[in-house]
């Protein structure tokens, strides 16, 4: 069940932040995102030790200064209570980069015009995985159809899930999701 939610969505729940659109098919090499001006690259990828994995990795990332390392793969993760930490077996499923470019005068201060330049990458991954046994139910709080112009815009709905659950968000552009999970007891 859906309902249109006006408004701020709800504060004070414990909520998994989802990066992107899912999808079925595995990307196979890292997600890489450079500074407007190509200087500083990040790169996001599973992998094992030092080498990426097309499927099953650590989450991890690496920054690089003019191609020189900065930051090697490093894992990013997240520790549950009761549950196998996340990101541990990880795929990418889809990318997708964008670009913004704004100019603004601010009403005080010395500073003008501001330049707000950027390039932004989202990325899909699989992450259900880590739940271990049992089942949940997935409050999911997303993007509405109208949320790139109408930012109130979104929708809530409940599913219920368990590790091999494969779910599948439509995002906005620039938008996101939260969804809070709850063991069924």
């Amino acid at each position: 069940m859906r309902k249109a939610l006006y408004g701020p969505k709800p504060a004070g729940t414990p909520a998994l932040a989802v990066l992107a659109v899912l999808t079925a098919v595995a990307q196979t090499g890292p997600v890489a995102l450079k500074s407007p001006g190509g200087a500083i690259e990040v790169s996001i990828a599973p992998v094992r030790g030092q080498s990426v994995q097309a499927v099953g990795g650590q989450l991890a990332y690496r920054v690089e200064f003019r191609g020189q390392p900065v930051i090697r793969w490093s894992n990013l993760g997240l520790v549950l209570e009761s549950s196998p930490p996340l990101g541990g077996a990880v795929r990418i499923d889809s990318s997708q980069a964008s670009s913004h470019d704004e100019t603004w005068t601010p009403v005080a201060g010395k500073a003008s015009p501001i330049r707000n330049h950027y390039n932004a990458v989202r990325v899909g991954a699989l992450p259900l995985g880590f739940l271990g046994s049992g089942d949940y139910d997935a409050e999911i709080y997303a993007d509405g159809p109208n949320a790139a112009a109408q930012p109130k815009d979104s929708v809530a709905g409940k599913r219920r899930v368990n590790a091999r659950t494969v779910l599948k968000l439509r995002l906005a552009p620039g938008g996101g999701c939260a969804i809070r999970l709850v063991p069924v007891r």
